[in-house]
């Protein structure tokens, strides 16, 4: 993925909830349903997926964000 959507989200609520609420807005304005999330390498209970959305752990993310949109490698 090389062009996407930087979503920061400090709420607690579980990682899961945080990528949809995020894909749910990215649907919104760009009209077309992410399927890959980076996440903060460091994020626990990281599931490998969320509604059809590839999770990535990745180190150049930082805490409380997400980097979210279409993989055309599909992840």
């Amino acid at each position: 993925m090389r062009i996407g959507m930087l979503w920061y989200d400090n709420s607690q609520d579980p990682l899961s909830i945080r990528v949809e609420r995020a894909a749910e807005y990215y649907l919104h304005k760009y009209g077309q349903a992410p399927n890959c999330c980076h996440v903060e390498a460091n994020a626990a209970l990281v599931p490998e997926s969320v509604g059809g959305i590839d999770i990535v752990k990745s180190s150049w993310v930082l805490r409380n964000h997400l980097w979210m949109g279409v993989d055309r490698a599909g992840g």
